[in-house]
């Protein structure tokens, strides 16, 4: 379908609207959200597609910290016979249990962005931030963080 739609115009219209029937349901089912819900204490996460179904929930007096991580995407492209290789930074926002254990928020490549929404989380849950990101606003090295994540588990 992909290449009658390159390849031939006359049947573009209808390779593009049978493109967007498949793909529109498949990433409906890939979409969630995560509730934070301070009046019954709980967070959970649910599809947009089947609200109702929760898949993963926890108390909010579990979640010991706000995580901030980069993370290097690989991705792959092909020029005639050559393979060519690039990456580019995304930043991933968790949240860190009391065990140590992480669930994955969102992936985000604008790092400014995801540090005031950290922040704003952080805010809201009365944890702190882990910003293990390194740039010019955010000098703190991996020692300093590793021994205050010690701190706070001693």
């Amino acid at each position: 379908m992909i290449w009658q739609f390159i390849t031939d115009g006359q049947g573009s219209a209808v390779a593009l609207l049978t493109m967007l029937l498949i793909a529109t349901p498949v990433f409906g089912f890939t979409l969630r959200t995560v509730v934070f819900d301070s009046r019954s204490g709980w967070f959970w996460e649910q599809r947009l597609v089947a609200p109702s179904k929760r898949l993963m929930e926890g108390r909010l007096s579990s979640i010991h910290a706000v995580q901030v991580i980069p993370e290097r995407v690989f991705t792959g492209e092909t020029y005639g016979m050559t393979y060519r290789r690039t990456f580019f930074m995304s930043y991933e926002l968790n949240l860190v249990n009391h065990l140590g254990g992480r669930l994955n928020l969102i992936d985000h490549a604008i790092l400014i962005w995801l540090r005031q929404d950290a922040h704003r989380l952080a805010q809201f849950l009365d944890v702190p931030v882990w910003d293990i990101t390194w740039d010019s606003d955010n000098a703190q090295s991996m020692n300093e963080l590793k021994m205050q994540v010690l701190d706070n588990i001693r």
